[in-house]
């Protein structure tokens, strides 16, 4: 018999081949492509097998071989859950194959699937994916293992109806036909649910509404019923590993990705859809439910940008423009129209309007970057500290700061001022002089507050998955501060990986204490540190930041300062720690950590007259005080220990690790200022962090921005009759900031922000309250809402 791949072996192929097996086509070819051995050719046996393919399968010769081309068969599987099916399936396709025709079964990267199936399966040659894992190399590896002129894809749960095989050959006889898809007819094991939208069950991998007819030109063949010429395939490359699904990932187009190529290669006219090679594909119980198809059309977004960036956004989404224009928006006018008659036909058409959302969601979260493991062009703008003096008089130090942008933080008495970005095209002392007289001269007037804080016990806080080893840093930076009287409570959310221990092993010191939280999400972490510390003061941070050595010294001047008790949290500056690459300073065009160089005062009624503390009172926002990012940041806040445990510390349906994403420091800072206390921000506290430095990461940062602070809004909608009057009055105000170009929010972001991370954001907004419903759920299942009495275990 055939010596058999196994499933982590590196392929090889005969130097007999046509074409070698690992050939590439530019710009950014998948690999392994089958191999091109002549039509009519046996198979190549391995070193040491006996048996051919021809020998391993005697398929019975009912009808001749030469009224139609030779097929090779691939079925790709990845899981011993579909066994039975397999069996069915491979039995079926037997009595449809003849004399001379090929069935491979492809394992992908499972070695137990691959032992089970070639003991169960001993007529059917059952191969390793010799490539990476995925449909993609999967199919590869499994046309490059056979020869016949014409190569059959049958996905491992889709059934040929009687005559399929015949039906494959007839098509392959019109010499145009390079490519074709089959037809692909959904089975519903648990009956097709009444919402499932036809146009849309391309989710489940079969022929949907506003498909193509028989003999059509197509660009999308489905690929679990699909054919290609050999040559052709080898010449496009074969599938791009890349796209496609990989284990339980719903991706896909590496099929539309290879149609293209093909197109390009043979004419437009070689790609077609053939109706008659039919297969019934089963559809599980799991595949009809809204989550599933949420998740598939979000992935297909996915693919979709993936594939753009290989083929350009125009063969990428040609078929995509017309598919909405024709069949969605007809679609959901059809539900609309039925539903008095049916009112499922209502839910058909929201339904419809979801999974097309979903899809944009995707596409516009992912990298569009033609290569993307490229490393992006740095832009190293420098980050430095610059003493300011004397108002009246700029120093000498900024002639020695380095050529081009610099992104200074300007202090007095070592004490943080304000962070800008110093423009090259304009002369410095010029720059810094009309900061300081104009925008900064009532920050650097006002007197700092005294250090008069030394006698409060502070608690700091860190929450970490142990994923990022600048935890270190962080936790040294802590340990380094003036301020005497503190501990460091680094919460471990990821327990079970034990990187956090690894990280911290170094560290020796009593103050550190490292408290176990298995329930994930940043809100159950910060709560769970909430319940440990002793401190009367708590002061939160992130894994990625550099506390100045004064931060703790002046958060605590601030609560000190108020001879009435009555400031409840305090915030302060957050500047970048690196600029060095855009996506650092497009982030900082954004302006999401700095809130400014005044301190600020936040309060709910009238200001306290026994405060103690000056500052420019706070602007209130349409939605005030219900979300306002002009409040602070979570990685530079701290709180009242009473007082932030008093209000039921973070909503655990808030945060990051949750499908809210975001939101919980807005929330929180909101919920202290409806309680009467005062919010105070500082610049003199100051936190650097170290912003996302690559496309990926950004995107999916601003889109959770969007998505926490449409939750936050959302919340505030559902908690009450006043609330939400309060938040739908405001709502026109409110869009109008998010929406209008001249708006402060926007205005400030310059001309040169790339829009797609707007648009990322504003869809962050539309996602945002359907992902508050399904964060509360989760929430409530792991433990609900609010801080679990203090003494428990989160």
């Amino acid at each position: 018999m055939r010596s058999r791949t196994g499933s982590g072996s590196p392929a090889r192929f005969s130097p007999r081949s046509a074409v070698p097996a690992r050939c590439r086509r530019p710009p950014g070819p998948p690999r392994g492509p089958p191999s091109s051995r002549p039509s009519g050719s046996r198979p190549r046996r391995s070193p040491g097998s006996s048996m051919s393919q021809a020998d391993l399968l005697p398929f019975p010769a009912g009808v001749p071989a030469t009224d139609g081309p030779a097929l090779a068969v691939v079925v790709c599987a990845h899981t011993v859950d579909r066994l039975p099916t397999l069996r069915r399936l491979l039995g079926a396709l037997r009595t449809e194959l003849l004399a001379g025709d090929e069935l491979v079964l492809v394992v992908d990267h499972h070695d137990e699937l691959l032992d089970l199936a070639r003991a169960l399966f001993p007529d059917t040659l059952v191969i390793g994916n010799s490539g990476t894992r995925g449909l993609s190399d999967a199919r590869n590896t499994g046309a490059a293992a056979t020869s016949a002129p014409v190569v059959v894809f049958v996905d491992d749960d889709a059934f040929p109806r009687p005559g399929w095989a015949a039906a494959w050959r007839t098509a392959f006889t019109d010499p145009r036909t390079e490519l074709a898809g089959g037809a692909v007819h959904a089975d519903w094991q648990a009956g097709r649910p009444a919402w499932f939208p036809d146009e849309l069950d391309w989710v489940v991998g079969c022929d949907y509404r506003g498909l193509p007819g028989d003999g059509a030109v197509i660009r999308n063949p489905i690929g679990a019923n699909m054919a290609v010429r050999r040559d052709a395939l080898v010449q496009a490359g074969g599938f791009h590993t890349g796209l496609g699904r990989t284990g339980r990932v719903p991706a896909g187009c590496e099929e539309t990705a290879l149609g293209i190529r093909v197109a390009a290669d043979r004419g437009p006219e070689s790609v077609r859809r053939s109706t008659s090679p039919a297969v019934d594909h089963q559809v599980p119980a799991q595949r009809g439910s809204l989550k599933y198809l949420l998740r598939r059309c979000f992935h297909e977004g996915r693919s979709k940008a993936r594939l753009a960036a290989l083929v350009g956004t125009g063969a990428a989404l040609s078929r995509e423009r017309r598919f909405l224009v024709d069949t969605v928006l007809g679609g959901v006018r059809r539900g609309l129209a039925g539903a008095a008659r049916e009112p499922a036909a209502a839910a058909r058409a929201g339904v419809l309007l979801a999974g097309t959302a979903a899809t944009a969601l995707g596409y516009l979260t992912t990298s569009r970057r033609p290569a993307p493991a490229a490393v992006e062009k740095s832009c190293k703008v420098p980050v430095v500290d610059l003493e300011i003096t004397d108002i009246r008089s700029t120093p000498s130090e900024i002639d020695l700061l380095p050529d081009g942008p610099v992104s200074v933080l300007l202090r007095r008495d070592d004490l943080p001022l304000a962070s800008v970005l110093l423009d090259p095209a304009t002369d410095r002392r010029a720059q810094i002089a009309e900061i300081l007289g104009g925008a900064l001269a009532p920050a650097v007037r006002t007197a700092p507050l005294p250090a008069a804080g030394g006698h409060l016990m502070v608690s700091v806080v860190i929450c970490t998955l142990g994923r990022d080893p600048r935890l270190v840093a962080a936790v040294d930076a802590v340990l380094r501060q003036s301020h005497g009287r503190l501990e460091l409570v680094v919460v471990d959310n990821d327990p079970d990986s034990g990187r956090v221990d690894a990280l911290l092993a170094g560290i020796d010191d009593p103050r550190l204490r490292i408290v176990r939280a298995p329930v994930r999400g940043l809100s159950h972490a910060r709560n769970r540190g909430l319940q440990e510390v002793a401190g009367e003061l708590i002061a939160y941070t992130d894994d990625d930041a550099l506390p100045d050595r004064h931060w703790i010294q002046q958060l605590c001047a601030v609560f000190a300062a108020d001879r009435g008790g009555q400031v409840g949290a305090v915030t302060g500056l957050v500047t970048p720690a690196e600029l060095r690459t855009p996506q650092q300073l497009q982030f900082e065009q954004y302006g999401a950590f700095d809130k400014g160089a005044h301190r600020v005062l936040w309060f709910a009624g009238r200001l306290p007259h026994d405060l103690g503390i000056d500052g420019t009172i706070g602007a209130r926002g349409a939605l005030y005080p219900y979300a306002g990012g002009e409040f602070g940041s979570g990685n530079n806040m701290a709180f009242r220990t009473a007082l932030l445990r008093e209000l039921g510390g973070f909503d655990t349906a808030l945060g990051a690790g949750s499908p809210a994403m975001g939101g919980e420091d807005l929330e929180i800072f909101g919920r202290t200022v409806r309680s009467g206390a005062v919010l105070v921000y500082t610049p003199a506290a100051l936190v650097r962090h170290f912003h996302r430095d690559n496309p990926e990461d950004l995107r999916k940062q601003m889109f959770g921005y969007g998505v926490g602070m449409s939750a936050v809004v959302t919340g505030a909608l559902v908690s009450g009759p006043g609330p939400a009057l309060k938040v739908l009055r405001a709502m026109p105000s409110a869009l109008r900031v998010l929406l209008s170009p001249t708006s402060t929010k926007n205005a400030e972001r310059g001309a040169d922000y790339p829009r797609e991370l707007v648009l990322i954001e504003l869809a962050g907004y539309l996602a945002g309250p359907w992902r508050l419903l399904r964060s509360r759920r989760a929430a409530r299942r792991s433990g609900g809402r609010f801080l679990p009495p203090v003494g428990t275990t989160a």
